[in-house]
Formats: structure tokens, sequence, C-alpha cells
């Protein structure tokens, strides 16, 4: 048995992100006209952020049937997109798509907050086109260390990023090392944060910091708000389970070893 949303609540999801697919590597518009000039097409979809049914995916058997079908589980992604997060759950988790959300309806609020025009795109901005995306990696940890992440910044745009901000909140308390020749880092706790003066150019990406955890948890959460000039504030979500640190660890360790064979 499959718990659908209500109509009108699949017209409010539409709605509160302008119509635009939720997912900010896409951000497609889901609507637009037919032939028929009395009629318009769709191509959006209601999705699950937990699934609709007791199999289906990012599963969550502790939800009430009325609980999977609530606005609050829902998200307004294209046809496209709600294939895709639904047949790689393990990549699309329940908190990726709860930030998509979150980041698509803040858009959209700011579009029409604004007398500018608005465009909906990640790491875009009403004049630029620059996209930065936060890379994480899970490396060899160092002595006294369970695990070790390193965050990277990168320009997928194809403008030019500058006055560069950066918080990063994790699920752990950690001990952060960052890139000294190129961010300025604010308070040494979480939320960690960093500015630059400096720039990142299109298809650079620049070392922001180390973090190394004596913790040994089920998984680590990364959340991130990053800004530019000119640009509204982007968030972005980045989660490791315990086996995929230690499977990257191993990766580092045997390249380590190539290196010195």
């Amino acid at each position: 048995m499959r718990d659908d949303f209500p109509e009108k609540d699949k017209q409010t999801l539409a709605k509160r992100v302008g119509m635009l697919c939720s997912n900010p590597n896409c951000s497609k518009p889901t609507v637009g006209p037919r032939d028929d000039p009395t009629k318009a097409v769709s191509i959006g979809v209601a999705a699950h952020i937990t699934a609709a049914s007791p199999q289906g995916p990012r599963c969550n058997a502790s939800l009430s049937e009325a609980e999977r079908c609530s606005i609050e589980n829902g998200i307004w992604l294209c046809q496209n997109c709600g294939k895709l997060v639904d047949n790689d759950d393990g990549r699309y988790t329940i908190e990726l798509l709860r930030s998509w959300k979150k980041q698509a309806e803040g858009m959209a609020l700011r579009g029409v907050e604004t007398n500018s025009s608005f465009l909906h795109s990640s790491g875009a901005n009403l004049s630029k086109e620059y996209k930065l995306l936060p890379i994480v990696h899970a490396e060899q940890p160092n002595p006294g260390q369970a695990h070790l992440f390193c965050f990277h910044l990168q320009n997928q745009g194809t403008a030019t990023a500058d006055l560069i901000q950066i918080k990063v909140k994790t699920s752990e308390v950690g001990l952060p090392y960052f890139s000294r020749e190129f961010w300025r880092m604010g308070p040494n706790h979480v939320p960690y944060s960093f500015e630059t003066e400096g720039s990142i150019n299109p298809g650079i990406d620049k070392r922001i910091f180390q973090v190394g955890f004596q913790q040994d948890p089920d998984a680590f959460v990364f959340e991130f708000e990053i800004s530019a000039r000119d640009g509204f504030p982007q968030q972005w979500t980045a989660k490791f389970s315990r086996d995929e640190s230690r499977k990257f660890m191993r990766k580092a360790a045997d390249r380590m070893e190539e290196r010195h064979t």
C-alpha cells in the first residue's frame, strides 16, 4: 500500500519552490505551455523523502501512514530527479533531500522578496554563474585519531567566485587544521567558519581544512553554508557512514604504500 500526498499538498510543494526542481544541481522549470493555448504541461513530481511504502527507498518503519503522506515528508522534483533519488537511496539520503528542500524554499522566498529577476540554481546568483561545491574526502587518520576528513571547495561554474564565506557544522567535535595560505579561520569550534579575500576561478578547487575525530560513531554528518560576492548562501549536507570512512582509509593507506614501493 502506497501512502500518497493529497493533491492540494502536491500543489503547495510545487508552489513553495517556484515550480522548480528542488535538486540544486538541476533546478529546471517543471511546468510550461502545451501546444493547446488553454493547457499546460507538467514534469514535476511530489516525491517522498522517506518511503511511501514499507519496502520503498529510505524507508522509516517508525512513521505512521499520516506521517508518510504529510507535506513535511514531501519534496518537489522533476521526473528525472525523482527517479534518480529513488534508484540510489544510498547516495540520496533523507538528510540530503531535506537540505535540498530547505535550500529550494529559501531561494524561492528570496526571489519573491527582492526586486531582481529570480534564478534558482545551485551556487549561482543573480549576476554571476559560479557554482561552489564542497568536496569531502575520508583519509588515513593521524596517530590518535579514529577518522580524518579533508575538505575542498570547487568552483564548477563559469565565472570567478570571490569574497567567499563558509560555515561547517559537524555531528561530532573534531580537531581542525585549515589551509592558512588562502583561508582565514574564525572561532576554533563548531560551527567552523572560514572566509577569504581571494577568489576561485572556474574549474579550480581550493583546500579548506582537515578535521580529525577521536570518536568512532556510526556516521558523520557535515552541514555547509557557502556564500560569495552578490550570492545567496547555499546549504549542502554530506554524510559518511563508519564503513564508508574506513573503506576510504584503506584506499588512502594503499595509495601511500604504493608510493613507497
